[in-house]
């Protein structure tokens, strides 16, 4: 029910018609406290990206459980197993869509420590999707017992990938250039962005800035 004070839902223009509440008579009104959830989306937001968070971790274990457990199927490692089960689940989660709605909220712009807190969320959700996703040039993530990929369902993977990698670049550029001490992201900014740069070219600053940050 949270996703109708969503503006994002059908509902919300109807629902956002009502008067604004009155703090000072909050019996006056039956439904004061949809008036209070309606001046803000941002507290929805948070409280539906926990909820969700938890049905998504819940699905996720049970299906690695019940894949884990079957008889006679493919003999998965465990690790092969959680790979598979991300492939399929993380690319449908209704979490980077939460994410992104708190982080574009008016309300979280003052609200440093939930911004990086969500960023960092998001970060690590698309990072998690992008490593399990299937490529043709690492046979660990290919299952070679499926028949053969059409052309349209390859360009389809091809074309997701691409943009989560390109999302997963702009949040670690981003935490970058701010000083977020969160070393996976330093790590995509360096490594990807002079994997094939020359020793004269690399960005010495900002490496000097990763070994300051994370001397270990």
């Amino acid at each position: 029910m949270l996703h109708l004070l969503l503006p994002s839902s059908p509902s919300y223009h109807l629902l956002a018609s009502l008067a604004p509440p009155d703090p000072t008579n909050p019996t006056a009104s039956t439904v004061h406290s949809l008036q209070l959830t309606l001046r803000s989306s941002l507290p929805t937001l948070i409280e539906l990206s926990s909820l969700i968070t938890t049905i998504e971790t819940n699905q996720f274990d049970s299906e690695v459980s019940k894949r884990r457990q079957r008889l006679g199927g493919q003999t998965l490692s465990a690790a092969e197993t959680r790979r598979q089960v991300q492939a399929e689940q993380l690319v449908n989660s209704r979490l980077p869509s939460i994410y992104r709605a708190i982080l574009n909220d008016p309300d979280a712009g003052s609200q440093e420590e939930l911004r990086r807190d969500v960023e960092k969320k998001l970060f690590e959700h698309l990072r998690t999707l992008l490593a399990s996703l299937p490529s043709e040039f690492d046979l660990a993530t290919v299952d070679l017992k499926k028949a053969a990929k059409t052309k349209d369902q390859v360009e389809a993977e091809r074309h997701v990938k691409a943009q989560v990698r390109s999302e997963v670049e702009n949040l670690a550029k981003g935490m970058v250039i701010v000083g977020v001490a969160e070393e996976a992201a330093w790590r995509v900014e360096l490594e990807w962005s002079d994997v094939n740069a020359k020793v004269d070219s690399l960005d010495w600053p900002s490496l000097g800035r990763y070994i300051d940050l994370f001397p270990g």
